[in-house]
């Protein structure tokens, strides 16, 4: 029963070292693209004031954000290069369990300073690191494991956080089928409105709704494939067999990129395809 729940349920230590970098430069990538706002969008010289903010959500949903305590624009710009900062330790693995915390706590007190820009990516971001902080994901390839003794067992690591946390990814996304409940979805023209839509949709993505319009149905199909995928497939993420987890990993990922290319999702497709490594099975190292 132990190796069918670890191979359902539980990293390999080498994912978990990658997903712990990943997680360290995404966190790094979301603060950069976000930077040049800094002080547009965290400051009291922006378009949200401290005092607004307490005045529209009151502080007890606020009260967890660092960004609280300085409405000036060099206190907003030094908090975001300590979290830079934060996100580089967490990718060298340098006190890494510290270096979690922060950038859990900077991420939520990014969001709390100003919850009407939260893009989906920092959501998942944040669980990863919720999760992650719970994990011995700085065991290997990292500065703290150069005074450590490196693990010899190659078992994959079982905790409820490893188990949280492929929960929570197969949560994501069977979540995200079960919202899609408007009549666009129902009658398949969802993916041909995103991709028609000027504000959604990108360059590329026009190029291919105006090619694929040529097809009657096929958007159609594509719009009922993306319910398939993201209801059924992440029940495979807990399959006891590799192969098995390899073909939702792939799907997913693949789904993501075409999101990306076709979609002006700014970080969101990089953050999910880049947390994904964290489920990569033993077998993706030894073969």
């Amino acid at each position: 029963l132990r190796p069918l729940q670890s191979a359902s349920f539980g990293l390999d230590a080498r994912s978990l070292a990658l997903l712990r970098m990943a997680a360290g430069l995404l966190f790094i990538l979301v603060r950069l693209v976000n930077l040049p706002q800094a002080v547009r969008l965290f400051s009291d010289h922006g378009c949200l004031t401290r005092a607004q903010l307490w005045s529209a959500g009151g502080l007890d949903s606020e009260a967890c954000s660092l960004f609280l305590t300085s409405g000036h624009p060099i206190g907003v710009l030094l908090l975001n290069a300590l979290a830079l900062i934060c996100g580089l330790a967490l990718t060298v693995g340098y006190r890494t369990r510290w270096a979690t915390f922060l950038c859990w706590l900077f991420d939520m007190s990014f969001y709390h300073r100003n919850p009407y820009i939260n893009p989906a990516s920092d959501n998942e971001l944040q669980l990863c690191l919720l999760w992650g902080f719970f994990t011995p994901w700085g065991q290997l390839w990292s500065l703290d494991a150069r005074s450590s003794t490196p693990p010899e067992d190659r078992q994959p690591y079982l905790s409820v956080a490893t188990a949280a946390w492929r929960l929570q990814l197969m949560a994501i996304y069977m979540g995200a089928a079960l919202i899609k409940n408007t009549h666009h979805w129902f009658d398949g023209t969802a993916v041909e409105i995103s991709l028609q839509s000027d504000f959604w949709s990108s360059h590329l993505g026009n190029l291919l709704c105006d090619w694929a319009l040529g097809f009657p149905g096929l958007l159609s199909s594509v719009t009922e494939s993306v319910l398939w995928v993201e209801f059924f497939l992440p029940l495979l993420i807990i399959a006891p067999l590799w192969p098995l987890q390899a073909v939702a990993l792939v799907s997913l990922a693949t789904m993501h990129i075409l999101f990306g290319l076709c979609l002006n999702l700014e970080t969101f497709s990089t953050v999910a395809c880049g947390l994904m490594v964290g489920f990569l099975p033993a077998a993706a190292w030894t073969r």
